[in-house]
């Protein structure tokens, strides 16, 4: 009898025992499903979280960009429109440099070529506002073509080296002028035709 109830009180203790590590089986296996369902959640939330940022960051890009380039569309059209209706109207043509410069300084310019022409500066003048061209002024005054465009050339030169010298244009303009007027010393005729009988 002895035997069969120590028996059984061991029985009961093994029996107790593998209850005991059977629960604590189970609870380790629950906190690793807890733990495994934490990490699921917050890979969830993560994910899903930057997913939302970068959509709302997509809708914010298109609603602030939509303007953006739909202003900068406008004003590419209007800025080809307009250089379109200035090409049409002939505004859009930079003036000769030459004959932009004698006609700023017509004056000047009259008054280098006078005296060569045997011509006070107001009777030249006064000949341009009538209508004559400077060549038939030359001629008239037995001036040849081919010496008029010297005159013009060393004319222009000496107005030219004025100008640099008080500063008011750059050498590079200067040079420029300068190589102008020795291949088209005609358009200063020209230009102050122009100038002249418009006022």
């Amino acid at each position: 009898m002895r035997v069969s109830k120590r028996l059984l009180h061991i029985f009961a203790l093994c029996f107790k025992c593998r209850q005991k590590e059977s629960d604590t089986i189970t609870r380790v296996n629950e906190i690793r499903i807890e733990k495994e369902m934490e990490n699921f959640v917050k890979k969830f939330f993560f994910i899903g979280g930057g997913s939302v940022l970068l959509l709302l960051a997509m809708l914010c890009g298109a609603f602030f960009a939509s303007p953006l380039i739909a202003s900068a569309h406008s004003v590419a059209t209007s800025t080809t429109t307009t250089t379109t209706a200035k090409t049409h109207s002939g505004k859009a043509k930079e003036e000769h440099p030459l004959r932009a410069f004698t006609r700023n300084h017509s004056d000047e310019i009259v008054d280098q070529i006078a005296p060569q022409l045997h011509l006070t500066s107001a009777q030249l003048t006064q000949k341009l506002r009538s209508g004559e061209r400077l060549v038939k002024i030359a001629h008239d005054q037995k001036v040849s073509t081919a010496n008029l465009k010297k005159i013009i050339v060393t004319s222009i030169d000496t107005v030219v080296g004025k100008e640099l010298s008080a500063g008011k244009i750059t050498q590079a303009h200067a040079n420029l002028l300068k190589t102008l007027v020795q291949k088209h010393p005609l358009v200063v005729g020209g230009a102050l035709h122009h100038h002249y009988t418009k006022k």
